[in-house]
């Protein structure tokens, strides 16, 4: 980057220095995405490989594994209706799985006992 544009970004940024430097480290952030996630949660886990594939296994007595049955699975097994969705974060509660892509939606799968909405597959 030449003098002119670190110039330019740095007048951007309020003309801080500092605040050029977590610009780009929120930036860095924002495009490391790349780990993996092991989720236990009460009777079900959660595994979100690096490149944002979800497998589900455990308990399924409320749908919280998000395969569409109650069976339960003794192995993790891929959620097929996210596939091509980048997941990048996972939880599980009792009887529930909620998830977040790297566009924001979100995923919700299992007991609805408090009435909130589910949003996305």
């Amino acid at each position: 980057m030449n003098l002119e544009k670190r110039e330019d970004l740095k007048l951007r940024c309020g003309g801080s220095w500092k605040l050029v430097l977590r610009l780009l480290l929120a930036g860095e952030t924002c495009s490391r995405r790349e780990k993996s996630q092991a989720i236990a949660g009460p009777g079900h886990s959660i595994a979100v490989t690096s490149k944002g594939s979800v497998y589900t296994f455990g308990s399924n007595s409320s749908g919280q594994l998000g395969h569409g049955t109650t069976e339960e699975v003794s192995r993790p097994r891929l959620i097929r209706s996210l596939e091509g969705i980048r997941i990048i974060h996972a939880a599980a509660g009792a009887g529930r799985t909620m998830l977040i892509s790297d566009s924001g939606q979100v995923y919700a799968f299992g007991k609805d006992s408090f009435g909130e909405a589910e949003y996305g597959a």
